[in-house]
């Protein structure tokens, strides 16, 4: 009784990643707790989260260990991890509902745009753009938890979510039009 399954690699990356998803469960659970030194944990859990997307795929592309686990699992990850803080902080009050809207509409409609291009055949990859806008997001997502520990961290925290949300939409434009032939 053979299977096709085929085994996941547990290599480093991919566990870098597998323990990103691990980290949302105490980190939402910090974010969530509404007491000052949590919100100082929460943050340093979400930096270190953080941190293993930037080594897994590094290491993998450095080590050619790069697998479909980690090419489908990677994105995901870091969607899940972003969207699960930004709904920690907009249910304490601590950001903008318009702005996590604005956040989630573009994340849903990238993955949208990449399907519909799967679907032909086309690899829709993040760009420089597009991982600037990552980048800025999650430190002000830091800088926001920050803020529930010390206040000097709030205002950074929104500029830079403002920024992202920006970035979003900038990002988001920029897919459409450098891929507006995938779409027709």
């Amino acid at each position: 009784m053979g299977t096709n399954q085929e085994v996941i690699p547990i290599n480093l990356p991919n566990r870098l990643t597998i323990s990103r998803i691990v980290l949302i469960v105490p980190f939402a659970a910090l974010a969530m707790a509404g007491v000052p030194l949590c919100y100082l944990f929460a943050a340093i859990l979400f930096a270190l989260a953080s941190m293993t997307d930037l080594l897994d795929g590094w290491y993998a592309r450095k080590h050619d260990m790069v697998t479909d686990f980690g090419k489908l699992m990677d994105p995901i990850a870091d969607k899940v991890l972003v969207m699960v803080a930004l709904v920690a902080l907009l249910a304490q009050g601590m950001v903008s509902w318009l702005a996590v809207m604005v956040l989630f509409a573009r994340e849903y409609i990238v993955s949208g745009l990449r399907l519909v291009a799967a679907g032909k055949g086309v690899v829709i990859a993040a760009d420089k753009l597009g991982k600037f806008k990552t980048a800025t997001q999650m430190t002000g997502i830091i800088c926001y938890l920050l803020g529930g520990w010390s206040e000097w961290f709030t205002i950074p925290g929104e500029v830079l979510i403002w920024i992202s949300v920006g970035l979003s939409i900038v990002s988001l434009v920029d897919y459409a039009i450098k891929n507006k032939e995938v779409f027709r």
